[in-house]
C-alpha cells in the first residue's frame, strides 16, 4: 500500500495497491499540499485518480474533497491542475452501467472537430465550470454504438492517469 504523502508515480506504480482512498502529492513539494483522492487500481491497469463524478442535467458543479465515487461533485481547481500537468496515459470514463470509454493522454491534448473544449485548455482550470457542450476526441476505447454517448448514460466517474 501506497504509503501517505508519496509522490503520485510511486502510487501508480503499486501492483498490490487496492481500489480506494489515498493520499497522493501529484506534483512534489513545491506544488499542492497532499491531498485525498479515490483512485481505481483495477480497470485498464489501475492507477487512476477519480477528478469528477458528474451527471446530465446537474445545475451546480459543487467542488468536493475527496471526489467520491457515489457523490457527484468535481475536484478543486488546484488539485486538478495538479493531476492534469502530470497526466501519463489520459482520461478514463466509467457510466452508470460500468462501461469504460478511454482517451489517450495525447488526444486529450490535441482534440479534434469544431468548438472543442479540451479539459487541458483554460477554460477546464475550474472544474465547476466544466462538462458543457459536447467535445469532440478520438477516444481509444468507446463502448457505445452511436457517435454521442449521452443517449445511452448520462452518468460518468471521471479519472486521470
Amino acid at each position: 500500500m501506497p504509503q501517505e504523502n508519496e509522490p503520485k508515480s510511486k502510487f501508480t506504480n503499486n501492483p498490490g495497491a487496492s481500489s480506494g482512498y489515498y493520499q497522493i502529492d501529484p506534483d512534489g513539494e513545491q506544488g499542492v499540499s497532499p491531498f485525498a483522492v479515490y483512485c481505481d487500481m483495477d480497470t485498464l491497469g489501475g492507477g487512476w485518480t477519480l477528478f469528477a463524478n458528474h451527471a446530465d442535467g446537474i445545475e451546480r458543479k459543487l467542488m468536493r474533497d475527496p471526489v467520491k465515487i457515489d457523490q457527484y461533485g468535481v475536484l478543486e481547481s488546484a488539485r486538478w491542475q495538479a493531476l492534469r500537468a502530470t497526466m501519463t496515459e489520459g482520461l478514463m470514463f466509467i457510466d452508470e452501467h460500468q462501461r469504460v470509454s478511454m482517451i489517450s493522454a495525447h488526444n486529450v491534448t490535441n482534440p479534434t472537430g469544431n468548438g472543442c473544449q479540451s479539459l487541458l485548455d483554460n477554460t477546464a482550470a475550474d472544474l465547476t465550470a466544466t462538462f458543457d457542450g459536447n467535445p469532440e476526441r478520438p477516444f481509444a476505447i468507446w463502448p457505445y454504438s452511436t457517435i454521442y454517448a449521452h443517449t445511452e448514460q448520462d452518468k460518468l466517474l471521471y479519472f486521470i492517469k
